[in-house]
């Protein structure tokens, strides 16, 4: 159906509003409809217009016509900024397209347009996709010096997770004291689940002191740094200690959590009773197993027992 532009207004900056509604709206296809009526009819659409578009597209998760409407740029006379390919690359990786999105830097970069931090922070979500931890992590330096810009909490963390998920761990626990380094700004609660998970992850027999005291002091770095734990962090560090039998100290972490105004869970009590068990510590793993039952009124599950 035609968008007529009466009912837009009959102005580029009216119409370019409406295109941009549109995307906000998730109706990419009628946000690209009235770029197209532009193209066709007029008021000739700049890049503000079309940028408009490839916002649209990259809400609407539409890689490729994100890359279709990047080509217009230059027959168009015009030159794409760094919003325009932002939006490109964020709605490939939002496709999982990541190394559609890697192409469209390289186009970027060899255009001559410089990378903002948010580009970054997409770039690393790419990389995360495809596992390519090493791109991420260069990413880092790229940052530093080809652009000038520094590293927030978002950055790190995504290489974080990006290290973690690709099974680096170790290199996720050596970024810990890069992000120290930077300062208190660079890290918060997520930051924590983040090397917490790290440590979980590098699971062995000769590891499992190391693993708990770790986790257990990550989660004390982060009270003292003023961040407020959530159940994610109380039932990852209660995780490791109970794979390492440490029961007490998942007893402590449980008696916290009201100061830190979250509960257990189903999955966090079934930590602590086999954390208790493994421990020996059979009186305190029955007590837990009533109390989760009269908090819940549910009935425990094959592994809790």
């Amino acid at each position: 159906m035609a968008l007529e532009h009466a009912h837009f207004g009959s102005g580029l900056r009216q119409a370019t509003a409406a295109i941009t509604d549109l995307g906000r709206q998730g109706r990419w296809a009628q946000s690209l409809a009235l770029l197209e009526q532009l193209c066709a009819e007029g008021p000739k659409p700049d890049k503000v217009a079309f940028g408009a578009a490839l916002a649209a597209c990259e809400r609407g998760s539409q890689w490729s016509k994100a890359l279709a409407l990047l080509q217009e740029f230059q027959p168009r006379a015009l030159e794409p900024d760094s919003k325009c390919f932002g939006a490109a690359v964020g709605a490939c990786v939002r496709s999982l397209r990541w190394e559609w999105s890697l192409v469209v830097f390289r186009d970027m970069c060899i255009a001559g347009v410089a990378a903002d931090i948010i580009m970054y922070s997409k770039l690393i979500s790419a990389d995360q996709l495809g596992g390519l931890w090493v791109g991420a992590l260069q990413r880092l330096a790229q940052m530093s010096l080809l652009s000038g810009l520094r590293a927030d909490v978002v950055i790190y963390n995504s290489l974080l997770s990006t290290c973690t998920r690709c099974g680096q761990w170790p290199r996720a626990l050596a970024l810990w004291s890069v992000i120290r380094t930077a300062g208190e700004a660079s890290f918060n609660i997520v930051t924590s689940n983040a090397l917490i998970d790290a440590l979980a992850s590098s699971h062995g027999a000769d590891r499992g002191a190391v693993i708990w005291h770790g986790a257990v002091d990550l989660l004390r770095k982060a009270l003292e740094a003023r961040l407020t734990p959530t159940l994610v962090t109380c039932s990852q560090v209660a995780a490791v200690c109970q794979a390492a039998g440490h029961g007490q100290q998942v007893q402590m972490v449980l008696a916290a959590m009201g100061s830190w105004r979250c509960a257990p869970d189903r999955d966090m009590d079934r930590a602590l009773i086999i954390a208790c068990s493994r421990s020996g510590d059979w009186s305190s793993a029955l007590s837990w197993l009533q109390t989760s039952f009269c908090r819940t009124g549910e009935v425990p599950d094959q592994r809790s027992f």
